[in-house]
């Protein structure tokens, strides 16, 4: 079935909401679903068959637009608007201009009930009303939650979408594999460009020189956590359990 330019300016809106490595799947499953109209001989049938095909895509797309936080934005509209909420609590510690909450309690309240409106967790109970605050009213908290809840809710929708399966990207949706690869090269970029230096030498490295002599470095990381399971094991058959790696 041909789509008219009004039909595919509506289907390419529709697309625009999902991430760019999954608009052309989405597009295909439409056209398939699109072509059974041309398959059927009753005009009402033709017209029921095109409308469930639109109302997929509609469904599909429109469950992700409603996302607070989409989750085709890139890492650095995910800075930028981490910065935006940040500033927008920092804002809310006025009640009026010129007048600030009193109590950190009530103020609080109001920046949870802020944070929990884009589906991200306040700060737990247990820390201090005024370490709170400054947590909800900083960039790099801020920037820390988006990134969390963008990786889990990207992930559910790839699930969601069919992406997920034995027989296809196993364990992870590849665009979540891309995005992390993105990650380890932004930190160690931040490595390369940072030093340390030792006090009572004077002596200057480069956290990539001292990471690279750590846990942080996935070899080292492995090694140990194989030296680990191998003490347990030793354990476990010494007192006739069975060790078993989860």
């Amino acid at each position: 079935m041909q789509l008219g330019q009004t039909d595919l300016a509506w289907q390419e809106d529709r697309l625009s909401y999902v991430p760019f490595e999954w608009r052309e799947r989405l597009r295909k499953l439409h056209f398939k679903k699109l072509q059974l109209v041309d398959s059927i001989e009753w005009s009402i049938e033709q017209e029921n068959q095109f409308r469930e095909s639109n109302l997929w895509l509609l469904k599909t797309t429109d469950r992700i637009k409603k996302l607070k936080v989409p989750i085709n934005l890139s890492d650095f509209e995910l800075c930028d608007l981490a910065e935006k909420l940040s500033k927008k609590c920092f804002d809310m510690t006025e009640i009026v201009t010129g007048i600030f909450f009193r109590k950190p309690k009530d103020l609080r309240n109001r920046l949870n009930k802020y944070v929990e409106s884009y589906s991200i967790d306040p700060p737990k109970d247990d820390i201090e009303d005024t370490a709170a605050i400054a947590r909800m009213t900083d960039h790099l908290w801020w920037r820390r939650q988006l990134r969390k809840y963008q990786a889990r809710t990207l992930e559910g929708e790839a699930i969601n979408l069919g992406y997920v399966h034995k027989r296809d990207q196993i364990y992870a949706s590849d665009i979540t594999v891309k995005r992390r690869e993105q990650q380890k090269r932004r930190n160690a970029k931040t490595l390369e460009m940072t030093e340390a230096t030792n006090l009572e030498t004077g002596e200057i490295y480069n956290l990539t020189q001292l990471a690279e002599k750590s846990v942080s470095n996935p070899k080292i990381r492995r090694g140990e956590l194989m030296t680990r399971i191998a003490g347990f094991e030793n354990i476990a058959k010494g007192l006739d359990h069975a060790a078993e790696f989860v």
